[in-house]
């Protein structure tokens, strides 16, 4: 269960825009670098990383 005051809750792109975030579906999508030499991303809400998942 979420706190209520988790700092995903009173920081970033949600903040004002509660609405907005409601009820909107989550999709896969692969992750694709900027470039080269662009290895991860973070996901703006959890920070969560994102990368390039490499076969041996």
């Amino acid at each position: 269960m979420i706190e209520k005051d988790d700092w995903r809750l009173v920081a970033g792109p949600v903040i004002g825009n509660e609405e907005a975030f409601k009820n909107i579906p989550l999709y896969y999508i692969p992750f694709q670098p900027l470039s080269e030499n662009w290895d991860h991303e973070h996901c703006a809400f959890c920070w969560a990383k994102f990368y390039l998942h490499k076969e041996d």
